[in-house]
């Protein structure tokens, strides 16, 4: 078995997006992940215009969207 890298918690807020790419992504991406667009959008996007030709690609998208408190709740 590999060996993993640490992990360590990762905080988020509200709108934050994990994008995960693999190899048959061009490394060229990270700028256009950074986008307002819907997690499903953007990785059909960021498919489209970094896949590789020559290679199987994927890429997942997250958004995360945590509760919001209730107006007059502070």
């Amino acid at each position: 078995m590999p060996v993993l890298p640490e992990t360590r918690p990762v905080r988020m807020a509200h709108g934050d997006s994990i994008v995960v790419a693999t190899d048959g992504v061009r490394a060229d991406l990270a700028e256009a992940a950074r986008s307002p667009l819907r997690a499903d959008v953007l990785a059909r996007r960021l498919l489209d215009e970094h896949a590789l030709p020559r290679d199987d690609a994927l890429v997942l998208a997250a958004r995360y969207l945590a509760a919001r408190p209730a107006r007059g709740a502070w």
